[in-house]
């Protein structure tokens, strides 16, 4: 069964690498690169698991995470963030929002996609 992934950051060069190492395991991709397109594109397309930067312009991956986890119709997506802020309240904060799990950039892709792959075998 194919899992289908939404990858949100900002940064292009990010997104297509996550997506490029996400192909490879035969993960469905989509990206988009800011919260607000996040929530647009969730409306008419449900993905099993978002993984989300958090420091972005328009809306930050903890508010993204909240808005997806206080709706009975998206709650149940499973929500990576991750950061390059190197720092314990990040993590905490991202628990907070209501993040599955969280990762410091960068990482590798063999470390996404064990955690995607134990979040979405819990399921």
């Amino acid at each position: 069964m194919k899992r289908y992934i939404l990858i949100v950051d900002d940064e292009m060069l990010y997104r297509e690498l996550l997506t490029v190492c996400l192909d490879v395991y035969n993960f469905e991709v989509r990206e988009v690169e800011s919260g607000k397109e996040a929530l647009n594109f969730i409306k008419t397309f449900l993905p099993d698991l978002i993984v989300s930067d958090i420091m972005m312009p328009d809306m930050d991956g903890f508010e993204l995470c909240k808005i997806i986890k206080s709706n009975p119709k998206t709650k149940h997506i499973k929500v990576i963030l991750f950061t390059a802020m190197l720092t314990a309240e990040y993590e905490e904060k991202a628990y907070e929002a209501g993040a599955d799990s969280f990762l410091n950039k960068p990482f590798p892709g063999s470390e996404l996609v064990y955690r995607i792959n134990e979040l979405l075998i819990s399921r």
